[in-house]
């Protein structure tokens, strides 16, 4: 991913960039569980309630609107997953390394 944000400005498109393995939301839930110590588990939130959810997360209505169709692209396959540049980082020993880094609250 570094390598890819430091390119010549003429290397542009879309890039999918992954760690060893394809995983799905089932293998985040279960590494943030892993990683917090406590169970964790993927909803699925229906696509007629993206834009509406995004912004109860607190993004603008213009950012939900594109984190919508940006996710919308990216499930229905506009790329082939095969496309994805590997790199070397676990998705565990990435959310593992986030939890670390973000200070707990109780």
């Amino acid at each position: 991913a570094a390598r890819l944000l430091t390119e010549e400005l003429d290397h542009t498109g879309v890039r999918y960039v992954e760690g060893p393995v394809p995983y799905s939301a089932a293998h985040v839930a279960r590494a943030f569980a892993d990683a917090l110590g406590r169970d964790v588990r993927a909803v699925e939130i229906p696509r007629s309630e993206w834009i509406a959810t995004f912004q109860s997360l607190g993004f603008s209505a213009a950012a939900a609107a594109s984190y919508a169709r940006m996710t919308a692209l990216t499930l229905d396959g506009a790329e082939p997953h095969q496309a994805a540049e590997r790199g070397p980082t676990t998705l565990l020993e990435y959310v593992t390394g986030l939890v670390r880094a973000t200070p707990q609250t109780k």
